[in-house]
């Protein structure tokens, strides 16, 4: 068979206008009436016909091509939607026998299933036909689904009928000859009407109403082609997914109690509760058939389900059970005795019968993953034999799955802190600008015990990893949506180092894994010689990154794995895609990395702008007991754009009296006073975390304690700083405490106005 042989290919997949492309190199259209495409869930993109005489496909003619050959071939693909009607499929002018004769085709399906497929030629109004009426088991116990039909016809009058590849002589099935009558009037022409898919011009119950239903891939041929060839074309036009389902008719998953597939290592002695979920995917109808024993084995089973080496934990293959012991399922196994082989579980019905319409769900107790070797993902294979078509036919094959082994060995939550180091946020302006981004993984187990604390540190609070311990950077990149960084082409070129303390030139270079469809881009950090001290960080910078699409937060995820005596788990931090860059304490307005403290790109507009160089310094009033601390004198200015700036220390020296301390660390105090223009509102107060420290005897730092310092102020009077210290603390840490800290640097807000 050769290209030239094929007349007219229209797959009736796309309208381009009213169009239906032919592939061939002739490019004979076709043109489509009142009908649409669509997305079959079972074959794929296709053409709807509703059964409307209105709602057809016009044929271009074939001419004299047609009419030179001994024979054609005319197949399609289609999915009929009605029942006990004679559907008309095809009509077209008879190329060898005169402008007054036509060909039609048309199916009827009985109630029963049986199955006519009928082909007629004559004048308009009357002629002759052939009826092949088939029968056959393995087409009446199906529902309606797609099928594949085929006839030959000769010249000398001879025709032939396939269904789904087979021709109908091959089928229980009965041959009949029969004459029809056409409602039209007699002595109209044919050959005048152009071909016609989905309905023909003589209005005849014979030759069949409109067609209701889809078709897919019209074919037609200069010759007759042999069944082999028939069935070369049948395959070629399936659908990938459509000839994966006919030849996998059954799926499964294996998954846990929350619909995931993923099995836990844990030390529960009970190990884990998997579901084994079995489903008919096909039309067709599946029969468990009856076997010679009731000892499930290899050969003597329905399901097989089998594990890679290393999955399930040694000597755990034995103990997993079916939940309840269903008394009409048996389950056995074979542990793996080679790399190639693998641990298998084979069940077994004993009461066979259909596959519910539902599926089949077995429950499987005591299944122990193998922590051996850390998280990894790995592949279950699920085999099934045994079974047959409600024709008959034998049935048997396989498919697979991956599942998630996850470490849910020691501690659930792991003391570590993952956060930005500077800034997180990135200038979103389409992916032109690159920012650099720093991660910090900090080690957060206190160097010592703490004063009545209820919850000891583990251990020396050394954060170790192993070989298999693994930190595993991704994004949020899903295309079309607020939330994506940027796009998977952009991400791909995300460069990521990390180290002990600050990352240089010379530290390690993450693994970048490519994305895909089903995974992120991701970026492996092996962390095998790596310790965390308490207090101790693993900085992780990311070069080469972009914001793209709308303005508002992105996700970084930072999955770990395998980190000894924890669960694994994972971080999210929070990336801001905004309309300005801020980079080493400066901010670029639309252009980064910023060049000054404010970098503009762009106009500036405002009502009252005034800029000047820096104010100088106004020093602020002491309350009676405070003191500078460490020559940093506190002071304020104003700038052109009414903030107040802040900036020294001060510090007061607590009574030694216990009496007078415990009064003083009660009470508000007041530390500072500012003029009444600093003010930030009547009656309004600003708070300020992370300002006070105190110190206390025997430790080497300062201890940031839960503290507020606060700003109230009137803008008729003054303005005050004020320390609130309401920590709760251990009578031993009250009694060597001496010394409150305040500190001013940074602090910035807006004046009252």
């Amino acid at each position: 068979m050769t290209d030239l042989d094929l007349l007219l290919h229209l797959p009736l997949d796309e309208i381009h206008g009213t169009a239906l492309y032919d592939t061939t190199d002739a490019r004979r259209n076709g043109v489509v009436h009142a009908a649409a495409t669509l997305t079959d869930p079972e074959f794929g993109l296709c053409l709807e016909l509703t059964g409307n005489r209105d709602c057809y496909v016009e044929l271009p003619v074939l001419g004299d091509v047609a009419a030179a050959s001994e024979a054609l071939t005319l197949m399609m693909w289609i999915k009929p939607l009605a029942v006990e009607k004679n559907l008309c499929l095809l009509q077209m002018p008879d190329p060898f026998a005169g402008p007054d004769r036509i060909w039609a085709f048309s199916l009827k399906r009985l109630a029963d299933g049986e199955l006519m497929l009928l082909a007629f030629d004559g004048v308009t109004a009357k002629g002759s036909g052939i009826s092949d009426s088939i029968y056959d088991v393995r087409i009446k116990t199906r529902d309606f689904e797609w099928m594949h039909v085929a006839w030959v016809r000769a010249r000398n009058g001879d025709v032939r009928a396939y269904l789904n590849g087979i021709s109908a002589s091959d089928l229980q099935s009965q041959r009949s000859n029969f004459e029809w009558q056409s409602a039209a009037p007699d002595g109209s022409v044919a050959s005048k009407q152009p071909g016609m898919l989905a309905r023909s011009t003589p209005i005849s119950e014979q030759i069949g109403d409109a067609f209701v239903g889809r078709m897919a891939q019209f074919r037609v041929y200069k010759r007759a082609l042999s069944a082999e060839e028939i069935n070369w074309d049948m395959e070629a036009d399936r659908p990938v997914a459509y000839r994966y389902r006919i030849t996998h008719p059954l799926d499964f998953v294996l998954e846990n109690r929350d619909a995931d597939p993923t099995l836990f290592m844990d030390d529960h002695p009970d190990g884990q509760k998997m579901y084994l979920r079995v489903q008919n995917v096909s039309s067709a109808e599946l029969h468990l058939v009856p076997l010679l024993s009731d000892v499930p084995s290899a050969d003597n089973c329905h399901f097989e389900l089998t594990f890679r080496p290393g999955a399930i934990a040694p000597g755990e293959l034995a103990k997993i059970t079916l939940e309840g012991n269903p008394p009409d399922w048996k389950v056995g196994y074979k542990t793996w005795t080679s790399p190639t082989d693998g641990d298998s579980l084979y069940f077994l019905c004993t009461k066979p019968g259909p596959i519910p319409k539902a599926g089949l769900i077995l429950g499987l107790e005591h299944v122990q993953a193998d922590f051996r070797y850390g998280t990894r993902s790995t592949l279950v294979d699920f085999g099934y034999r045994n079974l047959q078509s409600g024709g008959g036919e034998t049935v048997a094959g396989g498919t697979q799955q991956n599942l998630n082994l996850v470490n849910h060995l020691g501690r659930r939550n792991i003391p570590l802190h993952v956060g930005f180091a500077g800034s997180n946020v990135l200038l979103n302006n389409s992916g032109r600008s690159q920012t650099p981004l720093r991660l910090r993984v900090t080690n957060v187990v206190p160097d010592q015990a703490l004063f009545d604390d209820a919850r000891p540190r583990p251990g020396s609070g050394v954060m170790r990893f192993d070989a298999n311990s693994q930190f595993i950077l991704s994004f949020d990149e899903a295309e079309g949506t607020d939330w994506a960084l940027t796009t998977p082409d952009k991400l791909g070129a995300i460069e990521v180092r990390y180290d002990k303390g600050k990352v240089g030139e010379q530290s390690p270079m993450a693994q970048r894994i490519a994305g895909s469809q089903q995974k992120p881009w991701q970026w492996l950090l092996d962390l095998a010689d790596f310790q965390l001290e308490p207090g101790e960080y693993l900085e992780i910078r990311l070069d080469n990154v972009s914001a793209t699409g709308a303005y508002g937060h992105s996700n970084l995820y930072l999955d770990y794995r395998n980190i000894p005596g924890y669960w694994d788990g994972r971080f999210t931090c929070v990336i801001d895609k905004a309309p300005f860059a801020w980079v080493d304490n400066r901010v670029g307005i639309g252009v980064t990395p910023p060049s000054a403290e404010l970098d503009v790109k762009g106009t500036i507009k405002a009502d009252n702008l005034f800029i000047s160089r820096r104010p100088p310094l106004s020093p602020m009033q002491l309350e009676a007991g405070w003191q500078i601390a460490d020559e940093q004198k506190p002071q304020y200015m104003v700038d052109a754009l009414g903030m107040v700036h802040l900036f020294g220390q001060a510090f007061y020296q607590l009574p030694t009296n216990w009496p007078e301390k415990e009064e003083w660390l009660r009470k508000w105090q007041n530390c500072l006073t500012l003029p009444g223009l600093c003010a930030p509102g009547p009656n309004r107060q600003l708070r300020f975390p992370n300002r006070v420290q105190c110190v206390i005897a025997g430790s080497p730092t300062p201890t940031q304690i839960w503290s507020l310092l606060y700003l109230n102020g009137d803008p008729l009077r003054s303005a005050s700083l004020g320390v609130s210290i309401n920590s709760v603390f251990s009578q031993a840490m009250l009694n060597a405490m001496y010394q409150v800290h305040v500190f001013l640097d940074g602090i910035t807000y807006p004046v009252a106005g």
